[in-house]
């Protein structure tokens, strides 16, 4: 029976994943693939085409009267390179493109793309080979050879661009692994050979060598759209996304306007799919929503370059997620948002003097290219929209629509996100009812990010448990299985059973039943200069006492028990209490136990936290107050008072009084 009944879930997981049309697709994909069916598009597209490609119709690119210049090792990197905003690598410049940049390993460039993987763990992370090759740090580069006038940061552009072409014949070797991978790269190749195309470094033969690397790309998204789509990710977004430009830039392009039509649709499934009436995303990560709009922007600038109409729903979808993605932005974070879901890091358009974590270059972006006001104010985050004609909207932004499973709760310079409600998609960490706290811009509890995919036990995307979120939960009912590296079954889906919202006061209720039958429930408050917890556990028929909550605080964070029942942390401009009717614990960061004290910023890059573990005991309650200031007596007072009401059923006035209490 455990047998047949891990077997129906795992069919169920399938089906709210994939759905019947996406495992047809992935069951074609895998098809194809074994029987070689790739190789033979790919090479009839070859046949098909001119050798020499074309030259690219211009995609509207604008070089900014004035360009902020990137730091020098960023503008003309010498032996290093920057992977995914953090990570610091040893590299030629250009790469040597098929030799991992950490571990050395050498993949063979003369190997059909069909014939390698991307998941041995001991050759290294295939996305440290990938990365460089998506040509996002020429963007740097680019900004450095406008700011400076520097003729040899441009040619650096273009012998860049000549190296990789000469080194990775069509579909041959690691770069030609992932249709998603030739799609961004070609866009990056367009985006640059569009914005040096007066330049003097830029040549009749170097035009035509970008028109025959889109061409190619084309050959390798085409075949395999199908299985981008099954996704229903920003793979799909991606590739569509790519093939629906590259055949208006490259009309040339043998069935140009039949690919076009054939892109139109999946960009418009796509859309329809991922992107939510509240403007949330399907990955439910703002990283990977970035990767989605930046190719949604490149659309809508390929298509008022071109006068062609944008396929149905891609505008409304970037607009859409203007003010969703406002809303998470913590004021005071210098444009931060939680690290919610998966995040690899990636950043299509670097063409701005802001760090990776920095949404507001593609809010500014975004807001421009849909007509809408920000309350960003002029800043240097107005760069990006400007290499693609655009300037800032002034006037009042829109609202955000009531969430739907990422809650933005902000009063002044306090703001929770909660993650609560149903999803449309399976998901991407088991993080429902966990809580982001940040205080005056300062990140106070934390998602721990992603880290890697691909690593040596025990850290393949080690980082998406539930037993790393600031979630309560119960050992050995965990609110989601894992089933493979990016899925899950058996996931549960926490139920938002009260808002409430006034001028001072922002709050929630979520509640999540779990496995084993143990229901939990979280309040969640915040105020202009507090955030509150309250969490309560119902657990008919079985002991609570073993039920915990978790808070990931900075690593510098002071934390102390004061006996029984309570404990208190703080740092720099803020502190917090926590009250517990069972033991509590601050694991210490150990290489081997991810969820002992570990975060990722970015992706690839580890640095330790300081994790407050507390059990709920035999009274089934946590409550947590995080408060702006140095007084412990505040945020003590605040989680007194909290805890003496109902969780569920309280009066408005009373919690507005309990979130004053100390003051």
């Amino acid at each position: 029976m455990p047998r047949l009944a891990d077997g129906r879930s795992l069919v169920r997981a399938t089906w709210r994943t994939w759905g019947v049309r996406g495992v047809v697709r992935r069951a074609g994909y895998e098809a194809s693939r074994r029987a070689g069916s790739y190789r033979t598009a790919e090479q009839r597209w070859a046949e098909s085409t001119s050798a020499s490609g074309g030259v690219l119709r211009s995609a509207g690119v604008v070089v900014p009267a004035s360009v902020t210049p990137p730091p020098p090792e960023l503008g003309r990197p010498m032996d290093r390179l920057r992977l995914y905003g953090g990570l610091w690598v040893t590299s030629p410049v250009p790469p040597s493109w098929h030799e991992h940049p950490v571990t050395g390993h050498a993949y063979p460039a003369d190997a059909h793309w069909s014939e390698l993987s991307d998941a041995v763990a001991a050759a290294g992370d295939i996305k440290d080979v990938w990365e460089p090759a998506r040509l996002g740090w020429l963007q740097p580069v680019l900004r450095h050879a406008v700011s400076a006038g520097d003729h040899e940061a441009a040619e650096l552009v273009w012998a860049t661009l000549e190296s990789w072409h000469a080194a990775n014949p069509p579909y041959r070797g690691v770069h030609w692994m992932s249709g998603q991978e030739a799609a961004l790269r070609a866009i990056a190749a367009m985006f640059l050979a569009d914005a040096l195309d007066d330049h003097p470094a830029t040549t009749q033969d170097r035009r035509l060598l970008v028109g025959a690397l889109v061409q190619d790309a084309v050959g390798r998204v085409v075949p395999s759209l199908g299985y981008a789509l099954s996704q229903r990710n920003n793979h799909a977004t991606s590739e569509a996304g790519f093939l629906w430009t590259a055949s208006l830039l490259a009309p040339w392009l043998p069935g140009a306007a039949t690919l076009r039509q054939r892109a139109a649709r999946a960009l418009a499934e796509a859309t329809a799919d991922q992107f939510a009436a509240d403007g949330s995303y399907a990955q439910h990560s703002p990283t990977y929503h970035r990767v989605a709009l930046h190719v949604l922007l490149w659309v809508l600038a390929v298509s008022r370059a071109t006068g062609e109409p944008p396929p149905p729903g891609v505008a409304d979808a970037v607009g859409r997620s203007v003010p969703h993605l406002h809303s998470l932005v913590a004021p005071g974070s210098g444009g931060r948002v939680p690290n919610l879901g998966g995040n690899d890091g990636a950043l299509v358009f670097d063409l701005a003097p802001c760090a990776i974590g920095d949404l507001r270059p593609l809010l500014a972006h975004a807001a421009a290219a849909t007509g809408q006001a920000t309350d960003l104010g002029p800043g240097p985050w107005d760069e990006e929209a400007a290499w693609f004609g655009l300037a800032p909207v002034h006037g009042v932004p829109r609202p955000p629509r009531r969430a739907t499973t990422t809650h933005a709760l902000t009063r002044g310079g306090a703001h929770a996100v909660v993650r609560a409600g149903h999803l449309r998609h399976r998901p991407a960490h088991a993080d429902q009812l966990h809580v982001d706290v940040w205080l005056d811009g300062t990140p106070v509890a934390v998602d721990a990010g992603a880290y890697r995919y691909t690593a040596p036990e025990p850290w393949a995307n080690a980082l998406a448990g539930d037993d790393v979120h600031n979630v309560p939960r119960r050992p050995g009912s965990p609110q989601a299985q894992r089933a493979g590296r990016f899925s899950w079954r058996r996931w549960q889906e926490a139920t938002v059973v009260r808002q409430v919202e006034t001028a001072q006061l922002a709050a929630l209720v979520g509640r999540l039943l779990l496995p084993d039958g143990t229901v939990l429930l979280r309040l969640v408050a915040v105020a202009p200069d507090v955030v509150a917890v309250a969490d309560a556990v119902n657990a008919p028929h079985r002991a609570v006492g073993d039920v915990e909550v978790r808070w990931n605080l900075p690593a510098d964070a002071e934390v102390h028990h004061a006996g029984a029942g309570a404990s208190s942390a703080g740092g720099a401009g803020w502190r917090a209490h926590v009250l517990h009717g069972g033991p509590a614990r601050m694991p210490d960061a150990d290489p081997d136990l991810p969820a002992s004290g570990w975060l990722a910023p970015t992706y690839a890059v580890l640095e330790p936290c300081r994790p407050l573990v507390v059990g709920a005991g035999a009274t089934g309650a946590v409550t947590s107050a995080f408060v702006v200031g140095a007084d412990p007596g505040r945020a003590e007072a605040v989680a007194t008072a909290v805890a003496a009401l109902d969780p569920r059923r309280f009066p408005v006035a009373d919690l507005a009084a309990a979130l004053s209490a100390g003051v």
